[in-house]
């Protein structure tokens, strides 16, 4: 291997080193897959039967999340159409961590007043205030473009439901199934944080969240606090606090298909500030170190070259 060759390959695996640490990427993806030929036909409330409506017939739903881009898409059975009515809604709930939980994706919209344009949508937050979006819809396909308000926030899930109201009769279709219309989404996941914790500047917290049914490991876990800027993504991280006081955070379990809950948890740290260079609870970061060790290798070399 060449000299330069040699610099080359130092800095490009001390960049990849210095990705891989405890911050977590502000990145989500999930596609639901739903049945078609499943719209339920209700009279009075009262469930009659089930049967193919392809205005109202969901196939996917899609979200994508690309920091604090989002990217969201209802496509309807393959002949289906969006109708532009105030009987009808189209719905999406997108769960996040920070806007506890939900953003409402409406059309013609449940939340607004009069028809909208068959080009218009509206983006809702948790608050009912409206935010900025785009989008279009294309035959049997909806498409729907917003910023979060923040790039460290993470989207943990998302459902769909389309109905149709004409006087006692309803038509209805959700994903995942037997969501229904969620304005005020419940969990279907109930984690236990395993709080208080306690310790003393300086020392180690190892953390542990439990689960009423299932594993705690088949599950997507965040742990997530305003007063640390780090994330973790597993259900029993640990964690260094250097200064002390009382913390507060929230920790998020979901699985991709639409299931999801939280539980807070509280640490109080006790003792002496812990006199470093770093100044905060952070960690110390192996991955700013690996950069630089990277650079400081390259820069002996070049050196030593000339």
């Amino acid at each position: 291997m060449t000299k330069k060759s040699l610099i080359i390959f130092i800095l490009t695996m001390g960049l990849i080193f210095s990705s891989t640490g405890f911050v977590a990427a502000s990145d989500s993806s999930f596609i639901l897959d739903d049945a078609t030929g499943d719209v339920q036909y209700y009279l009075n409330e009262t469930l009659v039967d089930t049967l193919t409506y392809n205005n109202f017939d969901i196939k996917k739903v899609s979200c994508v999340q690309d920091g604090k881009d989002v990217d969201v898409e209802l496509l309807l059975n393959d002949t289906g159409e969006f109708e532009s009515s105030i009987d009808v809604m189209y719905l999406i709930t997108i769960y996040s961590t920070t806007t506890f939980l939900e953003y409402l994706v409406c059309y013609p919209g449940y939340l607004l007043t009069g028809d909208l344009e068959s080009e218009d949508a509206a983006v809702l937050d948790l608050n009912g205030e409206e935010i900025e979006a785009s989008s279009a819809i294309d035959g049997n396909k909806m498409s729907i473009s917003f910023d979060l308000s923040s790039s460290t926030e993470r989207i943990i899930a998302v459902s769909a439901a389309t109905t149709k109201t004409i006087g006692d009769y309803t038509y209805l279709d959700d994903v995942p199934d037997g969501k229904g219309i969620e304005l005020e989404p419940e969990m279907t996941l109930t984690p236990e944080s395993g709080d208080p914790y306690f310790s003393n500047a300086g020392e180690t917290v190892q953390f542990s969240a439990t689960l009423d049914e299932g594993e705690p490991e088949d599950y997507n876990w965040i742990w997530a606090s305003e007063d640390i800027s780090t994330k973790f993504e597993t259900y029993n991280p640990s964690h260094t606090f250097k200064i002390p006081g009382e913390y507060y955070g929230y920790v998020y379990i979901y699985d991709g298909q639409g299931n999801w809950g939280f539980d807070d948890f509280t640490v109080t740290v006790n003792g002496t500030a812990v006199d470093d260079d770093s100044g905060s609870n952070d960690e110390p970061g192996f991955e700013v170190l690996t950069l630089v060790a990277a650079i400081a290798i390259a820069i002996f070399v070049f050196r030593k070259r000339k």
